[in-house]
């Protein structure tokens, strides 16, 4: 398994259990992709996450973390090597903000903020993004999915004096849960819908101060401007398509994603593939069945199960 997210581990829990021999490798050095790093402790316990791959390792799987591939080690060294590889590599490609001045340090990608949170939980020697200077700080989180609700809520209880939610959609066409959205304003974070930010406010030292804001529904009236010392960027996540993979012949579709049949089967004999590097960024519910059904067609093409 390449890749130790949800659809990498629910595929090694599928085979291990048929009898065969599993090895996972992630380049993160905690096992758990999404659910690690990216979900925050709130929502999903770090204590579930250790407890399922503890199970997975005295079952007999055999975790390699801190092995990146492609770098560390080829992905057709693998295919000639193993039996049979799945690639649950995921959607890791951050949309970003394309204005003058994204590049400041106080603007940082949902993926880095929730990772720097995530690496303090797991006590590792990451200092990717100063969570701590968020306190009695003013943060404005860009975007409406369930990402950007876990960045403003994860904001708020690092101490930040205000968190705004800038949405381009209107509240009622958000993607994130009604509950979530309730649940975020009942605990301090502030909506501003239907709103896209049309620059940045930089000071002459360097220093982020705030945003200036359009009415999406009518670009045409003045623009606001909303007070930030911290911006989280939450636009949502791409896949990337890998260039080895590629020239070994897996095939990927306009959105950068590997294209599999129904049973996770890419178009390189050996690999199979699933989750969010197949489907975009999406549930983890999808990422889990993805897994397991190419946990079992995998197990089918080896001859372990008939």
């Amino acid at each position: 398994m390449v890749g130790s997210g949800p659809a990498g581990l629910a595929c090694a829990d599928v085979l291990v259990r048929l009898g065969v021999e599993v090895h996972v490798v992630d380049r993160a050095p905690v096992a758990g992709g999404l659910l690690s790093f990216g979900i925050p402790a709130f929502k999903l316990s770090r204590d579930v996450v250790r407890h399922r791959v503890k199970l997975l390792e005295d079952a007999g799987v055999r975790f390699a973390p801190g092995l990146s591939v492609g770098k560390d080690i080829a992905w057709r060294d693998l295919v000639n090597e193993f039996d049979a590889v799945f690639a649950g590599t995921g959607a890791a490609r951050p949309v970003t903000l394309d204005l003058p001045g994204a590049e400041n340090p106080s603007v940082v990608s949902a993926d880095v903020f929730l990772r720097a949170v995530a690496a303090k939980d797991w006590k590792l020697d990451e200092a990717s993004f100063p969570i701590d200077a968020l306190r009695g700080r003013s943060v404005s989180v860009l975007g409406g999915g369930d990402t950007a609700l876990d960045c403003a809520r994860t904001a708020l209880s690092l101490g930040a004096a205000s968190v705004t939610l800038v949405a381009r959609r209107a509240k009622d066409a958000l993607r994130a849960r009604p509950s979530d959205l309730a649940l975020a304003e009942r605990e301090g974070v502030r909506l501003l819908c239907a709103r896209t930010v049309s620059a940045l406010s930089i000071s002459s030292e360097g220093t982020l101060e705030g945003l200036a804001l359009q009415n999406a529904a009518n670009p045409g009236e003045p623009t606001e401007t909303l007070p930030a010392d911290v911006v989280i960027v939450a636009y949502g996540f791409r896949c990337a398509p890998d260039e080895e993979l590629r020239k070994l012949g897996v095939a990927y579709d306009v959105a950068g994603r590997i294209v599999t049949d129904a049973e996770g089967r890419t178009a390189l004999a050996k690999l199979w593939a699933g989750g969010d590097a197949v489907r975009g960024a999406a549930l983890v519910s999808w990422a889990l069945a993805d897994g397991q059904r190419a946990g079992f067609s995998i197990a089918a093409a080896i001859g372990v199960l008939r």
